[in-house]
């Protein structure tokens, strides 16, 4: 029979706590961040710096960079938002993305952009479609 002293049992009850309080402060973060809005530079908008995470992206011969649904090109001060290229394929969509259908086809809607959802190599990509 295993007896448990009393500071041991103080022990538990306070790794039990802090537990629960952990447990509820990243519920809390989480549900922050679901609610934090998402905003995107507009067309013409130049940046100095590309944001984090951003992925080059070659269509039709033309190089871009893009993150969050936000394409980039290459401008003298340093890179220039520009309207989604029609054919662009993301790996992920961006946060807030909405499921559409139109003729019996689905699309998923992130602002006034329309992503085709298209298997490639085994995996879900999506792409930027004329809608």
């Amino acid at each position: 029979m295993v007896t448990t002293t009393r500071s041991h049992r103080y022990r538990m009850l306070k790794v039990f706590v802090m537990a629960g309080v952990l447990g509820l402060w990243s519920a809390d973060l989480a549900l922050a961040q679901r609610r934090a809005p998402v905003r995107h530079p507009r067309r013409g908008h130049v940046v100095r710096v590309l944001p984090h995470g951003h992925a080059s992206v070659t269509v039709r011969g033309m190089r871009y960079h893009a993150v969050g649904g936000t394409f980039y090109r290459s401008h003298p001060r340093g890179h220039v938002v520009v309207a989604s290229p029609i054919g662009a394929r993301i790996a992920v969509l961006s946060r807030g993305a909405v499921r559409v259908t139109r003729r019996g086809i689905s699309y998923y809607r992130h602002g006034n952009v329309h992503y085709r959802p298209v298997i490639s190599k085994g995996t879900t990509v999506f792409v930027v479609a004329r809608f």
